[in-house]
């Protein structure tokens, strides 16, 4: 079910399927092959993501459709996609009253863009309000 740390346990599983080891047919086998489909969904999915995520400005609404569908799929595959870090209470505090001050959003401010990627945070004020609103 949980295919990390058993990836050389799934791979001698596999090879002895391709060497048409008959012993390792059933349950086993079933459940390698589902673990390496996991781990390589797993590696693949959040190289999927940006150029999916491209298609939701085409033209055709079938593509935008399908679009959305699979951006909602590669959602549920674990680390496709950035979950937004859960702010502590005091964290969201301080954050609310940086985006609170014009000050701070001068672009005479100095090394404001430096301060805040010393943090993690990027220096765009809506970038920082959605982070606000995204409930993290």
């Amino acid at each position: 079910a949980h295919p990390e740390g058993r990836e050389a346990e799934i791979a001698a599983t596999l090879e002895a399927l391709l060497d048409e080891d008959e012993d390792a047919w059933g349950d086993e086998l079933t459940d390698a092959i589902m673990a390496r489909v996991v781990l390589d969904l797993r590696a693949v999915a959040p190289l999927l993501v940006a150029p999916v995520a491209a298609c939701l400005d085409d033209e055709d609404l079938h593509v935008r459709s399908r679009a959305i569908g699979t951006l909602a799929a590669l959602a549920l595959v674990p680390g496709a996609v950035a979950r937004p870090p859960v702010l502590t209470g005091a964290q969201r505090r301080y954050l609310e009253a940086l985006v609170a001050n014009d000050a701070i959003w001068d672009p005479r401010m100095g090394n404001a863009p430096r301060w805040f990627g010393s943090v993690g945070l990027t220096y765009d004020r809506d970038a920082c309000r959605a982070l606000l609103g995204s409930g993290a």
